[in-house]
């Protein structure tokens, strides 16, 4: 693995194999093979091609970090592409990355994958750390996918976008109602994929679900952070209040009458 001058380390393969161009990314440099770029991506081999700056000084600038940069590279490099897997954690930036230098097949596969997500059903509820790993594995990939639907939604592949947004609050709705659930529904105006058109139910039920578990959540830090969501919490635990009431003195009537009927029988 690289280090540059900064100190952060880049994760490259330029320590196996010498390179002839720099990336400069928002952390640090990355050092990389020209040819490999242009030969799986038609925007490099234009830029080096060119009398473009890039060709000229061998250096191109990207917005992303290394560790993304180097996710993206590694799926293209011949060394290491047939090793490289798919995860919540890197097809963001390989999303993002190969629909910039379009390369195709690779953003295609991402798609794919996006829209293919499967989730690991043969976790025990006894094994504590692997259904974290498997609610923390979720929640990455509904996070990277509401991201990408969002950002993407006014381009051509606004279609796929939808698709995604539906699979992501489809995965969304699999897993325990928390806060950080609930944020998300709120920030993305997600809908119920069981009821189209439903408006903000989803919202509101999980707000039911939520109202459970107030002593699970920080109030102060809620009401600075959200003061809308804040009262929005405090109203549906005021509509679970007045229901269990309800249910209680319906429960007691139904005793009482249970109990007169009893005694008219015994002693008529």
């Amino acid at each position: 693995m690289n280090v540059s001058d900064d100190g952060a380390a880049d994760g490259s393969l330029s320590g196996e194999v010498e390179t002839d161009m720099v990336v400069d990314c928002e952390d640090g440099e990355l050092s990389v093979l020209s040819y490999i770029l242009s030969a799986t991506s038609p925007v490099a081999e234009r830029m080096l091609r060119s009398n473009m700056t890039e060709k000229q000084t061998k250096r191109v600038k990207s917005v992303f970090t290394c560790g993304d940069f180097n996710s993206f590279y590694r799926f293209i490099h011949p060394a290491t592409a047939r090793w490289e897997e798919f995860s919540p954690m890197n097809v963001g930036p390989v999303f993002r990355l190969s629909d910039f230098w379009q390369v195709d097949r690779l953003h295609s596969d991402c798609k794919k994958y996006l829209l293919g997500f499967e989730v690991e059903d043969h976790v025990t509820q006894r094994d504590c750390s692997q259904a974290a790993h498997r609610r923390s594995t979720m929640m990455s990939y509904v996070k990277t996918a509401l991201d990408i639907a969002d950002e993407y939604k006014e381009t051509t592949i606004s279609a796929f976008c939808k698709d995604l947004r539906k699979k992501a609050t489809e995965v969304l709705c699999m897993l325990d109602v928390t806060l950080e659930t609930c944020k998300l529904i709120k920030r993305y105006a997600l809908e119920d994929p069981t009821r189209p058109a439903s408006g903000n139910a989803l919202y509101q039920d999980t707000m039911h679900k939520l109202s459970r578990k107030v002593i699970e959540i920080d109030a102060d830090a809620l009401y600075k952070e959200d003061p809308a969501m804040f009262v929005d919490l405090f109203k549906a635990v005021q509509r679970r209040q007045e229901e269990e009431r309800k249910r209680e003195l319906m429960s007691d009537e139904f005793e009482s009458e249970q109990i007169t009927n009893f005694l008219r029988y015994q002693f008529p």
